[in-house]
């Protein structure tokens, strides 16, 4: 039941990397001599290049951190045997692996890492949608996804701790608790229902004009409202009063999302169809549904928008 989050980021934008960032990022690089990534760019290379190359490295890392992204061939590693010395080449304990990364991401990751020991809540936030961005990338299991989740958990509860006015710290709160308890089983996710709507709450109070935390409202109300009949066991045995909440409710909020940035993500407009085809509103949920299914498909939410949203207008007709 967690609410998803749009690709496309729509918080405030991030602060510019400083030239003395980029300055002792690269700086590490002025002796190295070790092996290149998968690019072929060795380190020492890449230094003496970014004289040259300065405007476009900011550029280019600035924008990962507005999207909460990084390139796919940063992902990447060259993997490397090296013998141990002193054992038969035919045995696999006579050789330690080692992956070589290319230097432009380590350069990126120093900038980051910097930032983090800053403890600059600007930083931190965007760090968390960072690693909660590769949680959802299909080419990790399970085991990294949760590592992933746990820690950027650890870094946004830190952050919760010193920057209680904060919006896109309890937005993230919220996000990542239901994320993280979602790996702790059903009654776990369940039993923190009400924290992650608090959260929720206080985000939006903080900044009504976050198009993407009135979504997750939105979402948080049409999960509830969908719980499964043994899921509302579960919370009617964890709560005094089970969470409750209606297909009303959750139309209220997609609809105000939609009026702070119209069509700003294709899953609200799915939802919008959703919840007034549930009220038996079909000539409404046409609407918001064609928009659905006609959303340039960008991203992995756009597709599944599109799809969704074109079945059920088949089913309409």
């Amino acid at each position: 039941m967690g609410p998803p989050v749009p690709d496309t980021p729509t918080d405030e934008e991030p602060h510019s990397i400083s030239e003395g960032e980029l300055d002792v990022a690269l700086d590490r690089l002025r002796g190295r001599k070790t092996a290149p990534g998968p690019d072929g760019v060795p380190g020492r290379l890449l230094f003496l290049a970014a004289k040259h190359l300065r405007g476009q490295l900011r550029e280019l890392f600035e924008a990962c951190i507005r999207a909460g992204r990084l390139p796919s061939q940063w992902k990447e590693g060259r993997l490397c045997l090296i013998p141990k010395g002193g054992r038969p080449p035919n045995d696999p304990s006579a050789f330690r692996p080692i992956v070589l990364l290319n230097e432009v991401a380590k350069v990126f990751e120093k900038i980051l890492a910097e930032r983090l020991e800053q403890q600059n809540v600007e930083v931190q936030w965007r760090i968390c949608r960072v690693l909660y961005n590769m949680s959802k990338e299909p080419k990790y299991d399970t085991t990294q996804k949760k590592k992933l989740i746990l820690q950027a958990f650890k870094i946004i509860s830190e952050q919760l701790d010193i920057n209680q006015d904060h919006f896109a710290v309890h937005k993230w709160y919220a996000l990542l608790l239901d994320a993280k308890s979602s790996y702790d089983g059903i009654k776990e996710r369940i039993q923190q229902l009400e924290n992650v709507k608090k959260h929720m709450d206080l985000a939006v109070t903080l900044n009504p004009t976050d198009a993407t935390i009135l979504h997750m409202l939105g979402e948080w109300c049409y999960q509830i409202t969908e719980l499964p009949w043994h899921q509302r066991k579960i919370a009617e045995v964890l709560f005094a009063t089970p969470p409750q909440s209606t297909y009303e409710d959750a139309l209220e909020y997609f609809l105000r999302a939609e009026a702070v940035q119209p069509r700003f993500y294709s899953l609200n407009l799915l939802r919008l169809g959703n919840c007034y085809l549930k009220l038996n509103k079909d000539d409404q949920a046409k609407y918001y549904l064609k928009l659905a299914a006609s959303y340039p498909a960008k991203s992995n939410d756009d597709h599944q928008a599109n799809k969704e949203a074109s079945e059920l207008l088949k089913k309409l007709k």
